[in-house]
């Protein structure tokens, strides 16, 4: 397991004399990482449906060949 648990000193050591200042660049950082536009999350949910509805397809085609197996049992 980790030490999640940073000491005010290493943390100094890491970011610099203006803690808080460079703590918030890295957030501001971290966000514009993470921050995704309009049309990437367009592409991810239509990205997302056609799965769903591939994996339904799937399944019922499964399903109605179980049936057609059980037919000529």
């Amino acid at each position: 397991m980790y030490n999640i648990r940073a000491s005010y000193k290493s943390l100094l050591k890491y970011y610099g004399n203006d803690l808080w200042t460079q703590r918030e660049r890295h957030i501001k950082d971290i966000k514009t990482i993470v921050e995704f536009s309009p049309s990437d999350w367009l592409l991810f949910f239509i990205n997302q449906r056609k799965k769903r509805i591939d994996y339904i397809n799937k399944l019922f085609l499964s399903i109605s060949e179980n049936d057609k197996n059980e037919n000529f049992v």
